[in-house]
């Protein structure tokens, strides 16, 4: 085993890391042929990892799959862009991913600072 290699249980699904050989090629091919989505959370596909894909045999993208990446820089990772060009359902990038994460913390940031206003501004029991 590859000193680098890091694999570990979660939920009886066998997760590789990046920087890690795909030693259990069949387990993952076995994985995407049951999945309906496929989705990476590493950093394979991101600056500098470009060329890293999850996905090393392009067999495994067929017409049914849904790919997706959490990587926004590049908009279009080696794993997207080849799960389009192999003709997936659907594959899309990170970008959509982090604009309604920072929607979501923009809205959430508004929310707190208008609470904290509003009790602030607002009378207490105390100040009669």
């Amino acid at each position: 085993s590859n000193s680098k290699t890091k694999t570990k249980r979660h939920n009886n699904h066998i997760i590789w890391e990046l920087g890690g050989k795909y030693q259990k090629l069949t387990k993952l091919k076995e994985e995407v042929a049951n999945a309906d989505i496929l989705v990476n959370a590493t950093l394979a596909g991101m600056k500098p990892h470009e060329e890293l894909t999850l996905i090393k045999d392009k067999s495994m993208f067929r017409p049914d799959l849904v790919v997706a990446d959490v990587v926004y820089n590049h908009a279009e990772t080696r794993m997207v862009k080849e799960a389009k060009e192999a003709g997936c359902k659907l594959a899309i990038g990170g970008k959509g991913m982090l604009l309604w994460q920072g929607a979501a913390a923009y809205c959430h940031c508004l929310a707190s600072q208008e609470s904290t206003v509003l009790y602030i501004a607002s009378p207490r029991k105390d100040q009669k």
